[in-house]
């Protein structure tokens, strides 16, 4: 890489094919060539002209996927964020409208005073004031309560009289607007939240299909608690009574182990969540299996086709 005046050379290397020497050992042996000053004669260029030689070793950023349990309090997190928000935007709606009738009133007046031949109203009025003061005075005044388009003045002034700033009622325009735009925007992102929780819910419960793995705990076999294992409420064993395991032996006996550490081979009795299993994500192991995230796609698709049918019907019968 060159900028005209100076140029950069890049060398990545990795391990040698049949070589016992990696790639940390060649770099070395780069830099030991620029020190000797054999690294110049390979460029063709004199040792001087190299200013730098620098070694950078290979970075390697790991980052772990979320457990279905967090992937779950996020989204209910977000829904319940996006539900506030639209409640807030819902309560301001009839005073939105209350402007946006008002904008209305005003623009179809400012429309129907352009649509008027300024020059004539004014040759009208100097007619009617050539005519005399004495005949316009003569004239009886108009009733009050006469009405004109379906209006009497002050109910006209009554209306109008309200829009004295038009730009801070086209503010409240652009306002109604945008909280209009929320509430879409919000709507969708609920819809989106409900899909996703669905279909976490469909995959965590979907442990219950899994085989049953056991263990032995004090000479008796316990099976492990699958529900328990995936976050989930309401576990499928608990002590007599109903209650809660109370003691480590307790826990062990209602199965409150780690339904992968019990899977290995020998296997391993641990008393940590499968959710939580350092082993299995080491193990890249996800929490559901690829049958159950096939059923939960068919269950998703088959609700998708009924929501668009009903909502085909709706628009149809309107």
């Amino acid at each position: 890489m060159s900028d005209g005046s100076h140029a950069q050379v890049w060398v990545n290397v990795r391990r040698e094919e049949g070589s016992e020497r990696n790639s940390a050992q060649i770099l070395q042996a780069v830099v030991a060539a620029h020190e000797s000053g054999q690294l110049g004669e390979v460029l063709c260029v004199s040792r001087d002209s190299i200013k730098t030689c620098e070694v950078t070793s290979h970075k390697e950023h790991v980052r772990e996927t979320p457990t279905l349990v967090q992937m779950r309090a996020e989204a209910e997190e977000v829904q319940a964020q996006c539900q506030k928000r639209l409640d807030a935007s819902q309560a301001l709606k009839p005073q939105h409208k209350a402007q946006l009738r008002t904008w209305h009133r005003l623009k179809g007046a400012l429309l129907h005073l352009r649509k008027l031949d300024a020059a004539k109203l004014v040759a009208a009025a100097q007619a009617k004031k050539a005519r005399g003061d004495e005949t316009a005075a003569a004239e009886p005044p108009s009733a009050p309560s006469a009405k004109v388009d379906g209006e009497t003045p002050p109910e006209f002034l009554r209306r109008w009289m309200g829009v004295r700033d038009i730009l801070k009622s086209k503010l409240a325009v652009l306002s109604a607007v945008s909280e209009r735009d929320v509430r879409t925007r919000m709507k969708d992102e609920l819809i989106r939240q409900e899909g996703k929780l669905i279909l976490l819910d469909q995959l965590q419960e979907g442990c219950m299909e899994w085989p049953d793995v056991c263990i032995t705990v004090q000479g008796q076999s316990v099976k492990a608690d699958r529900r328990w294992n995936q976050g989930l409420p309401d576990p499928e064993y608990k002590m007599e009574g109903g209650r809660e395991p109370q003691t480590v032996d307790e826990e062990r006996r209602c199965g409150r182990f780690c339904y992968f550490c019990a899977t290995l081979n020998p296997p391993i009795r641990v008393q940590h969540k499968m959710v939580d299993c350092p082993k299995r994500r080491r193990a890249n192991v996800r929490e559901f299996r690829p049958e159950t995230m096939a059923k939960a796609r068919t269950a998703l698709q088959a609700q998708r086709e009924v929501r668009t049918h009903c909502e085909g019907l709706i628009h149809y019968g309107r």
